[in-house]
């Protein structure tokens, strides 16, 4: 029974550490930014939490290039895809601490002709 409970809570603590990041606006842990720039026309930014994959980032970038174009074909450019390296200070060290966080950049484009 101990060892059942043991392999139960393994799992459960693996279940947070998701390549993916969490899917939500963005704030503290990650999330989206977009900006229309014209009629069917994004610039879209997305970050992701420490423990997230550039290619979970993209994948989540894609997911709310989809819901944008109300899931229509789109056509989408990244100006920048991979890891930025940001300093952090802590209030008891002088010196930075460099994390890498991944991170998705790009413009989407909308097909917003009716394919009807």
């Amino acid at each position: 029974m101990k060892k059942l409970i043991s392999v139960f809570c393994a799992l459960a603590m693996l279940t947070g550490c998701s390549s993916v990041p969490p899917y939500q606006e963005f704030g503290f842990g990650g999330g989206y930014k977009e900006k229309e720039i014209s009629d069917g026309e994004f610039e879209l930014y997305y970050a992701g939490n420490g423990f997230a994959t550039v290619d979970g980032v993209r994948k989540v970038w894609h997911q709310r290039a989809s819901e944008l174009c109300q899931g229509k074909p789109y056509k989408h450019e990244f100006s920048f895809d991979g890891k930025k390296s940001y300093n952090i200070y802590s209030g008891v060290s002088y010196f930075p601490v460099s994390v890498d966080f991944p991170e998705v950049i790009g413009v989407v484009k909308c097909n917003l002709k009716d394919s009807s």
